[in-house]
């Protein structure tokens, strides 16, 4: 989970209903920029990435990145962890 000029504790309960779905879910608390925190959830074999910013926040959505394909898509935080599954 790699939020993006947000506080960490936004996205908390979009982690939590992750990982109740039986996601291994790592949130990046380093405040790098976008591209070296991918970098490094690809370096550490993560496949997904779930990116969250105020913009996505106020329109109640998300971006989930395959870092293995290189697609991305926009889907609501409602629906997301069916988006990092598929």
């Amino acid at each position: 989970m790699l939020p993006f000029k947000i506080e960490a504790k936004s996205v908390l309960s979009i982690v939590k209903e992750l990982r109740d779905v039986g996601h291994i879910v790592e949130l990046d608390l380093r405040g790098k920029n976008i591209g070296k925190s991918l970098d490094w959830a690809s370096k550490n074999g993560f496949t997904n990435v779930v990116i969250v910013g105020p913009q996505d926040l106020e329109n109640n959505q998300c971006s989930v990145k395959n870092l293995v394909t290189g697609e991305q898509s926009v889907t609501e935080l409602e629906t997301v962890s069916i988006s990092v599954v598929l």
